[in-house]
């Protein structure tokens, strides 16, 4: 997950989840937990 993915598209749908991320009231943790499943999910509909 170190390589930023060049797709655009991708990118931004990356920094508005971070966005929407930040706003919540989550523990660091369960923050990294739901933005790992959402950029698993985000792959998934990519193939």
């Amino acid at each position: 997950m170190d390589s930023e993915p060049k797709d655009p598209e991708r990118q931004a749908k990356i920094r508005s989840i971070r966005l929407v991320l930040r706003r919540e009231w989550l523990t660091p943790a369960e923050r990294l937990e739901l933005e790992a499943a959402l950029l698993r999910l985000i792959g998934h509909q990519e193939k």
